[in-house]
């Protein structure tokens, strides 16, 4: 349990700057081992609080602080899911950077509901990397801290709507049985076994929802296993069409590195052999479209009125398609 009685609390990790609550008063400070050290003595401590984990500062020098700090940046990185709002309760949503806790969810996920279940797996980054990256300055507004804090389009000015957000709305409006994956730095640490597991088990009951930059190596890695397994996988690449266009080709450049392979399959036969990948969603409406679309291809039913769903979706009748990618 965390030390209630600790009044110095690291808040948000960068490259450059620590901010921390001490005592009730949010502090930023350098992200440097002897301003930290200066800050926790005046203060009469001796130690420092980030999430459920309690570092003494005596124990940290110059030779592991570096490993310190990554450590704070996964432990903010992780959300305690009873703490996330939102219709989602505690099974329906995981928050986490553990592809253990990931295999062993979905799997569980998949046999109670014997793949009835439409699996989202939202890959994005977060402000903490690409604040770091000048070329990405203008939209480091719809990013946070967290995975879930993204926002992929900004449809009206007085009602700006995260990933959760939306997710939540899809599900209500569709009652199509959802369940939700955040990955957070999802790292396999160079596991070849988790790899080839997550590959050849996981890929092909899950829908990747991503916003394609991959800045995090981590997140580069698991982008690639999907483009292994293109015949098998869904995914969609969320790219607001009220994003600059130098914006918009910078993060297609980054995401046609990971997924080179695909990009040639899918525009040389996508009606064809691809009913289940969309490279570009340039609305929320369409974004939604196409999560139905998937369901509808998988199997899932809804309850909803389907003459609801396409008003919803711009009023366009929704496509159902065989594996082979022909129409029903």
């Amino acid at each position: 349990m965390p030390n209630e009685t600790n009044n110095i609390i690291i808040q948000g990790v960068t490259e450059s700057t620590l901010t921390l609550n001490v005592n009730g008063t949010v502090w930023e400070i350098h992200n440097q081992l002897e301003v930290l050290k200066d800050l926790i003595q005046a203060q009469g401590q001796t130690t420092f609080q980030v999430g459920e984990k309690i570092y003494n500062i005596g124990k940290i020098n110059e030779a592991n602080f570096g490993d310190v700090i990554r450590n704070c940046k996964n432990i903010l990185r992780n959300v305690n899911i009873g703490n996330v709002a939102g219709n989602f309760h505690n099974g329906d949503i995981i928050i986490t950077n553990d592809v253990k806790e990931i295999i062993k969810a979905l799997n569980i996920w998949w046999e109670e509901q014997q793949g009835k279940c439409l699996i989202l797996l939202v890959v994005c980054e977060t402000k903490l990397l690409l604040q770091d990256d000048f070329s990405l300055k203008e939209i480091d507004d719809r990013y946070g801290i967290q995975s879930e804090d993204w926002i992929p389009y900004i449809h009206d000015e007085q009602k700006i709507d995260s990933i959760l957000d939306l997710l939540n709305q899809f599900k209500k409006e569709t009652n199509i049985n959802t369940k939700v994956l955040f990955a957070q730095g999802m790292s396999f640490k160079d596991n070849r076994v988790l790899k080839q597991r997550f590959r050849d088990e996981i890929i092909g009951k899950l829908t990747l929802i991503t916003d394609g930059l991959a800045i995090n190596p981590d997140n580069e890695t698991l982008l690639k296993l999907f483009d292994q397994k293109t015949d098998e996988s869904s995914f969609l690449l969320l790219l607001d069409q009220k994003y600059p266009t130098h914006i918009r080709e910078y993060i297609l450049t980054k995401f046609e590195e990971k997924f080179c392979d695909t990009y040639c399959r899918f525009y040389e036969q996508f009606a064809r052999a691809y009913p289940k990948l969309e490279l570009e969603i340039p609305t929320k409406n369409l974004f939604f479209r196409r999560l139905t679309n998937i369901a509808s291809f998988m199997g899932i039913t809804s309850t909803a009125d389907m003459s609801f769903l396409t008003k919803c979706f711009d009023n366009t009748p929704l496509i159902s398609m065989k594996s082979d990618g022909s129409k029903i």
